[in-house]
């Protein structure tokens, strides 16, 4: 597969969305499967339907009660980057549909240097809560704040950390 950028998807309860969405990313892209705590097995149904996505490379990465006892976003997504062997690496959401065009159009190209790409959210339910980056880059800013609470706060602080090694937010 010539793509360079691999999807991490987190998935808790979201069962249903994933079974809609990974069917389109994963035709399209590799991709990491955070099964944190999903209390429906997100992880067993992907590796169950591996045989429907051949020319994929999927893994999943499975968070156990024992380390985490609560649902942390921002670890479940520096847990599936761990996982990540291509230049880049994009966060999204498990009801994150990768239809997006201006996404869709330009996967195979390559992020402008310095930059990262985030979806700021005007573009509807299910374009918000993506972040793609360069893994050296999220690396150096040292992955996502653990200690961050909540929802949305965590890409915030994200994009501050990258911008502040000096990348250009793209859109």
């Amino acid at each position: 597969m010539q793509n360079n950028i691999t999807l991490v998807v987190p998935c808790m309860g979201r069962l249903e969305h994933l079974q809609a969405s990974m069917p389109l990313m994963a035709a399209r892209f590799p991709c990491v499967v955070v099964d944190y705590l999903c209390p429906q097995h997100a992880g067993d149904w992907v590796l169950s339907q591996m045989e429907h996505w051949p020319y994929s490379h999927v893994a999943v990465v499975r968070v156990s009660r024992l380390f985490s006892p609560y649902f942390n976003l921002s670890r479940a997504r520096n847990l599936g980057a761990l996982a990540v062997e291509t230049e880049c690496v994009a966060f999204i959401d498990a009801d994150m549909l990768i239809e997006v065009p201006r996404f869709g159009q330009s996967r195979q190209a390559k992020l402008q240097e310095n930059s990262f790409v985030v979806f700021d959210g005007r573009g509807g339910k299910g374009h918000s809560g993506f972040l793609c980056c360069r893994v050296d880059d999220f690396w150096r800013a040292e992955g996502y704040e653990v200690a961050s609470k909540g929802y949305g706060c965590e890409d915030t602080q994200m994009q501050r950390k990258l911008e502040h090694l000096g990348l250009q937010r793209q859109t």
